[in-house]
């Protein structure tokens, strides 16, 4: 009788242990269900974000229409036809309609716009009168510029042409930027007219303090790229705008320069042949590296302050003075690929006259003008920094430190 309970036990502990296995199971199985569905929410909100993030852009990236209600000139005006009927926002392609400019028949003929500051322009759409005289608009040039000398301004493209049977036209201008454009008629006896002119424009992708890439926003709240058309078109590994290979030519820069740059007016294009003016040939002496027309040499040794000025002087030079963000970029750059990390290297910029006042070396005070300074600098720790170095323990910005002690030094 005891043996037969006993088996009967066995068989009912065996059955729960199995319902509780087959529960375990269960339970694993569930708990897995659970995590693909919070694997699919995140992947879900992950599609989302990126979704949300792509209308974003587009949101800010969105071109508008600057030259409506703009002041308008032209070289001429025929009867009614004054310069404002281009940017009145009325597309109607027929002259008696009220709606269109018209010159006298001259040279050279042109009409312009004053968008009342510097845009970046993406492209140009012309309205083209459409009851007669079609044919008068070809071939047009754009100027695009911040001269009122409208005509010196920088050609979008060189002669465009429309198709006389369609009322407008498109023209792209590769994020050309300026404050004034103009579109001319070449040659004698020309009669301009149009019947509106729009000019779209995104928000400028770069920067005004020459900085670039990730933690430097450009209008639109994205990283800063650097002016495709400018001086300083490549963004360096340090974050500043530049021209030189270090800038453009290492692995992590970025060359935003146009595949086909505009075209300047034949009164302005340079011959082929002809270097950039702020480019002449390298003169630098022995141990001196060059930037555009300046040579800087990196020291080999250690000094205070007083006897680094003293040590340049010695060699005709002075401390060098990086005024703008292309050559103080330039100069971080040379001393990261120079030096050993953690290094620290004086510049040109005391306040040992007044303090809070900083000066170049030069004489000139720093005022307003361009700066890199740190963040909380200067600050003057314990009243006693007076002098400027770059410092690597804060991404090389710029810091006040004692004037006594030995760091590396800049001459130029």
């Amino acid at each position: 009788m005891l043996e037969a309970n006993a088996t009967k036990d066995r068989q009912a502990l065996r059955h729960m242990w199995k319902k509780t296995h087959e529960q375990e199971n269960r339970i694993v199985e569930l708990e897995g269900q659970v995590g693909n569905l919070t694997g699919d929410k995140v992947r879900m909100d992950k599609q989302v974000g990126i979704l949300t993030d792509t209308v974003n852009r587009l949101i800010h990236k969105k071109v508008v229409n600057v030259a409506l209600g703009k002041a308008a000139n032209q070289t001429s005006t025929h009867g009614p036809g004054a310069a404002s009927r281009a940017v009145d926002g009325d597309t109607n392609t027929t002259f008696d309609a009220g709606t269109c400019t018209h010159t006298q028949e001259e040279d050279n003929p042109t009409w312009w716009v004053d968008l009342g500051q510097s845009y970046t322009v993406e492209r140009v759409v012309i309205f083209n009168r459409q009851d007669n005289s079609a044919e008068r608009l070809n071939p047009f040039n754009i100027h695009i510029g911040d001269s009122d000398q409208v005509n010196e301004n920088l050609q979008c493209g060189g002669d465009h042409e429309i198709d006389v049977d369609e009322a407008s036209i498109s023209v792209s201008c590769h994020g050309m930027r300026g404050r004034y454009v103009a579109i001319d008629l070449p040659g004698p006896r020309r009669t301009l007219t149009l019947c509106e002119v729009k000019v779209f424009s995104a928000p400028k992708k770069w920067r005004e303090d020459g900085r670039c890439g990730r933690g430097y926003p450009a209008e639109d709240g994205y990283p800063a790229e650097c002016d495709p058309s400018g001086i300083y078109p490549c963004c360096s590994s340090n974050n500043h705008c530049g021209i030189t290979a270090a800038d453009c030519d290492c692995p992590t820069c970025v060359d935003y320069r146009n595949p086909l740059p505009a075209t300047t007016s034949p009164a302005t294009t340079p011959p082929a042949t002809t270097p950039p003016a702020t480019t002449p040939p390298a003169t630098c002496p022995r141990g001196y590296v060059q930037f555009l027309d300046r040579c800087f040499g990196l020291s080999t040794d250690t000094k205070n302050y007083a006897d680094a000025r003293s040590a340049c002087q010695a060699a005709g030079r002075h401390l060098a003075m990086p005024k703008d963000p292309e050559t103080n970029g330039f100069l971080v750059e040379q001393i990261k690929n120079t030096y050993s990390s953690g290094s620290f290297a004086w510049f040109g910029l005391t306040d040992q006259v007044q303090e809070g006042t900083f000066v170049w070396e030069d004489g000139t005070p720093l005022g307003n003008g361009w700066s890199d300074w740190a963040p909380e600098q200067p600050d003057d720790y314990q009243s006693a920094e007076d002098c400027v170095h770059w410092t690597a323990d804060q991404g090389y910005m710029w810091n006040d430190y004692p004037c006594s002690e030995n760091t590396y030094y800049v001459c130029e």
